[in-house]
């Protein structure tokens, strides 16, 4: 083994061992890296988007109540009132929604990245292939090439040996 199969040879090794223990840490329910979807500033400006959203809502229910006023000549109290806990119960009801969609989203773009982040020492792994398979292959064909050598050397004893053995195996048959 060359000292640049060896090295490259070691180093995908290690590669492939790191990738190793990222499948167990995932496999244990743990993340191989930061979530950035629990980040400070990720979640500020969730939080921001989802604040104007809201806020869109209740401009909507404003407008709906001030339509509710107008209808009555501000005279109806308890279509005002029901108003108010309807527009209540949607602006509580989108807050839920967003909630739980941003989530559902978060933890599937989660997996994703914990995933592609616990296959990246594959990466380093893919690298140091063309050097350990360049080391492998120049000691192959060299391999191959004293095999042919040998051979070839060998191929006088051969014919000699294959002389002698299909004489004596004419010999015996014509006994």
């Amino acid at each position: 083994m060359t000292a640049n199969q060896g090295t490259a040879f070691g180093a995908g090794q290690g590669y492939i061992s790191q990738f190793g223990n990222n499948l167990k840490k995932l496999e244990s329910g743990q993340d191989v890296a930061p979530n950035p979807w629990q980040k400070p500033a990720y979640l500020s400006n969730v939080n921001r988007l989802q604040s104007g959203a809201l806020n869109a809502n209740k401009n909507a229910t404003d407008q709906q109540l001030a339509a509710v006023n107008r209808r009555t000549g501000g005279m109806n109290n308890a279509s005002a009132y029901g108003a108010i806990r309807d527009t209540g119960l949607q602006t509580g009801r989108l807050a839920d929604q967003l909630s739980a969609e941003r989530a559902a989203g978060d933890y599937n773009k989660n997996v994703a990245y914990q995933t592609g982040m616990a296959e990246m020492p594959l990466a380093g792994a893919q690298a140091e292939s063309p050097y350990y398979s360049t080391s492998v292959g120049g000691t192959d064909a060299s391999n191959q090439a004293l095999t042919q050598l040998g051979i070839a050397a060998y191929g006088p004893w051969n014919s000699l040996i294959q002389g002698v053995t299909s004489g004596a195996a004419s010999a015996g048959r014509g006994s």
